[in-house]
């Protein structure tokens, strides 16, 4: 099954908690991806309930984002929930298909500029090791400028308020990364998480063939006795 994206972005906003919400369930098995922004770096108080952290990094030097993720459940909340202690935050969310697990893969180098710049690149992956993954983009400049664009042939899912999020499905061996370009000279912080089909899937044909060679080893030793 090829992966790709269900339902979102959906985004919401609010200080101290922020909820966003899907139109529909999520499915259960499906990859449920969060995009948080915070209006203060606050890394460790920043919280999705039930999702875990993938990676975080700094916006400038004021504010911070992060990538969570989890499986859908098979009762699965159409809302999801972001925290951090009476702090200002918007959140985006996402449901993809096609990835069993979902397992992550590995995590892009994740920084800040450090200075104002009118670009940024999220950071590069590193080489893409199984045949399908996902690779979601966090980008955040320091306030809302007159235009902006995401290149690096990721697709723009989310854009606005200083809070970009991308995403692009690789299939081959290569290093990726999305570069965010504005009009205004400003600090900005990007990362990336990427996501593989699992290794679950290959796992459970193991089995099933292994069991099915014993099924036709002993009905030959059967046929012989």
């Amino acid at each position: 099954m090829a992966i790709s994206l269900v339902q979102g972005p959906t985004y919401g906003s609010g200080t101290g908690t922020a909820t966003a919400s899907f139109t529909n369930t999520p499915t259960e098995g499906n990859l449920l991806v969060v995009l948080i922004r915070t209006a203060e770096v606050n890394f460790n108080n920043t919280t999705v309930a039930g999702f875990t952290k993938a990676v975080e990094t700094l916006t400038d030097t004021a504010r911070a984002l992060a990538i969570f993720y989890k499986t859908a459940g098979a009762s699965e909340s159409k809302d999801v929930v972001g925290s951090c202690a009476g702090i200002g935050m918007r959140l985006v969310i996402q449901e993809w298909s096609g990835l069993v697990g979902p397992i992550l893969d590995k995590v892009a180098d994740v920084d800040d500029t450090g200075s104002a710049v009118t670009s940024r690149s999220s950071g590069t992956t590193a080489t893409i090791t199984k045949s399908e993954e996902l690779l979601i983009s966090g980008q955040s400049p320091a306030g809302t400028t007159s235009v902006e664009s995401l290149s690096n042939s990721f697709t723009l899912s989310y854009g606005t308020n200083a809070m970009f999020m991308g995403y692009r499905v690789a299939a081959a061996a290569a290093t990726y990364e999305t570069t965010l370009s504005w009009t205004t000279s400003r600090q900005c912080g990007g990362c990336i998480a990427t996501f593989m089909v699992g290794t679950a899937l290959r796992a459970n044909y193991l089995h099933a063939r292994r069991d099915r060679m014993n099924t036709k080893g002993v009905s030959k030793q059967n046929s012989l006795a």
